[in-house]
């Protein structure tokens, strides 16, 4: 492969999106994760402190979200770190399922 071609295929790739909006995106999704963590805490606080039982389906939504995140950032990176996260929270994602469902059922 050459030179023009490498550069061809860079372009294509990154068509429509510069270097800095990719990394706003970035940012943002972090911080929104970072957001959504906090959110989750105080929606099973709030329900814990009113009705003596917490819910896990925020905890399901987060850890879903956050483990698909790491699995992709694996996918792209290669990373060992983003896929040990990625099945730690969606291991976390099936537990609170799990519970979830037993406690429906009671």
């Amino acid at each position: 492969m050459n030179k023009d071609e490498i550069l061809k295929r860079s372009r294509n790739e990154n068509k429509g999106q510069d270097e800095m909006e990719r990394d706003v995106d970035a940012k943002a999704g972090r911080q929104a994760a970072s957001i959504g963590l906090l959110v989750c805490m105080l929606l099973n606080l709030a329900e814990l402190l009113i009705k003596g039982q917490a819910n896990l389906s925020a905890w399901i939504v987060w850890s879903v979200i956050m483990g698909t995140m790491e699995l992709l950032r694996f996918s792209k990176l290669r990373k060992k770190a983003d896929l040990i996260s990625a099945v730690i929270l969606l291991a976390c994602g099936v537990a609170f399922v799990a519970f979830y469902i037993i406690e429906l059922l009671k």
